[in-house]
């Protein structure tokens, strides 16, 4: 074999190893950005039922409907001596102990405790809350109308507290003159 044959034999596979090599490198690109693009797309949740279609996805901003309807869900587990389900997964820790305590009073004096939520008026961060409060002693009933402060924290959202809210601080406004009624 002659020296320039072998030459333009190397030349050639080296032409080829060359184009390849170009032709892998722009495959690889194409493909790091198609895979880019598909992490950073929202995904496609689709939401089962009589008739399968996407679910839209929302932000992480609460609406007021979504914070009083939780507020309306959770000021009475918070408020109620009936109810000594846990809270913990709707109030703070400093809220869930005043509720502990609260009810230990409570159950010691033998008083039931419920509330009747009147309004709910929307502020900069406080909700300002106008409730009844209802304190019975066997028969005798008293009713208490109060205005609160809440304070609403965002926690990420779970299967076990779907808004994703919890109360975070509640301060007493204003306590009104109590209506009595014996039945």
């Amino acid at each position: 074999m002659r020296y320039p044959l072998a030459w333009a034999e190397t030349a050639q596979q080296n032409s080829v190893l060359k184009y390849s090599l170009l032709f892998s490198s722009i495959l690889s690109l194409v493909l790091i950005l198609t895979t880019s693009y598909l992490v950073f797309k929202n995904p496609l949740v689709i939401e089962r039922g009589c008739y399968s279609s996407p679910a839209s996805l929302g932000d992480n901003k609460r609406t007021n409907d979504e914070i009083e309807s939780f507020l309306r869900f959770a000021l009475p587990i918070r408020f109620s001596t009936d109810s000594m389900t846990s809270a913990y997964i709707w109030l703070s820790p400093e809220e869930d102990l005043a509720k502990i305590s609260e009810f230990k009073e409570l159950v010691a004096k033998k008083v039931r405790q419920s509330i009747l939520i009147n309004e709910i008026k929307f502020n900069d961060q406080n909700v300002s809350v106008e409730i009844d409060r209802v304190l019975s002693v066997d028969k005798l009933k008293s009713v208490f109308p109060t205005t609160i402060q809440v304070r609403v924290a965002t926690v990420s959202r779970s299967d076990s507290n779907p808004y994703g809210l919890i109360i975070e601080r509640i301060e007493l406004k204003k306590e009104g003159t109590n209506v009595t009624e014996n039945k």
